[in-house]
């Protein structure tokens, strides 16, 4: 290699200056070693994963056919011819109207459930019987008859003309003897409407 005299800051006598160099290298290869670690090879395990999608997919097919099987029933439903609904309408008030000893007159208090009564007979248009009892314990038998005539006459001619029932809607029926649960003698003084 050759270099200007100022190239290290002292210059001589010479122009340039020089610089010779060698270089020698060996190399050694070291025998086998009885000590030999060999790469571990990683195999992933995708069992799990694997598992879980096809669960999953399993899942969503069963959600699919319980969804197909909803929309059939719907579609069914939806085909079949619209139903018809009967409304009954039921109305709760007292079916008797009861009576002092040995009278026929109707009472004052019992005007206002016949009112009632009479908006259920002219709702319904059926026919109802009205059935004159008298009580067990007082009256003979032909007084008892006569009483329990004239106190199922006095609800018809209050049902009719009072209370405007169609008097085609009304039958009087005879019971001269109270019924079985009305041997009561203030529940057989009564009339009943059927």
């Amino acid at each position: 290699m050759l270099a200007n005299q100022r190239l290290d800051g002292v210059e001589g006598g010479t122009r340039a200056e020089g610089m010779a160099s060698a270089t020698v290298g060996f190399s050694y290869k070291f025998g086998k070693r009885t000590f030999e670690q060999k790469p571990e090879k990683f195999i992933p395990d995708y069992s799990p994963y694997t598992n879980k999608i096809s669960d999953l997919e399993k899942q969503i097919n069963e959600e699919k056919i319980q969804k197909r099987a909803i929309l059939d029933e719907l579609n069914q439903e939806r085909s079949k011819a619209p139903e018809t609904v009967k409304t009954i309408e039921y109305l709760s008030y007292p079916l008797s109207v009861y009576f002092a000893v040995g009278s026929s007159k109707v009472p004052h208090e019992d005007l206002f459930n016949l009112n009632n009564y009479a908006e259920i007979i002219k709702k319904s248009g059926k026919v109802f019987k009205i059935l004159g009892s008298p009580d067990k314990l007082t009256g003979n038998p032909n007084s008892n008859k006569k009483l329990s005539e004239e106190r199922a006459s006095a609800v018809y001619e209050a049902l009719v003309y009072k209370c405007g029932v169609n008097p085609k809607q009304l039958e009087i029926v005879e019971k001269p003897e109270p019924g079985k649960n009305l041997d009561n003698t203030i529940i057989g003084r009564a009339v009943i409407f059927e």
